[in-house]
């Protein structure tokens, strides 16, 4: 609400204590670590990541209750994807799964 009420800025470790962002990093290395960062997320299975951030955009809209509820439908409908069957095969093979987005 100060914030709001009396525009006051964070510095961006107030911004970390108050959980506003998730880590600060120096000015020089903000572009090698959203790279990072961004990569290891393209390297993840397609179709979790997407239902993951829709999960997510759906609790801000919803109740509790609903959100989980909403969650877990998307949790148990990656059961029937093509990326399960290959994660898992992967695993056993040892080796990077082979994401198809499917």
């Amino acid at each position: 609400m100060e914030m709001v009420l009396n525009n006051r800025s964070l510095s961006a470790q107030e911004a970390l204590q108050f959980g506003l962002v998730n880590q600060v990093v120096p000015v020089d290395k903000f572009l090698d670590k959203a790279l990072s960062l961004a990569n290891k997320i393209a390297s993840q299975a397609p179709v979790a990541i997407r239902l993951g951030k829709e999960a997510v955009n759906f609790a801000y809209d919803s109740s509790l209750t609903e959100g989980l509820s909403a969650a877990r439908e998307l949790f148990y409908s990656l059961f029937s994807t093509s990326d399960k069957q290959e994660g898992m095969q992967a695993f056993i093979e040892k080796r990077k799964p082979n994401w198809q987005g499917k």
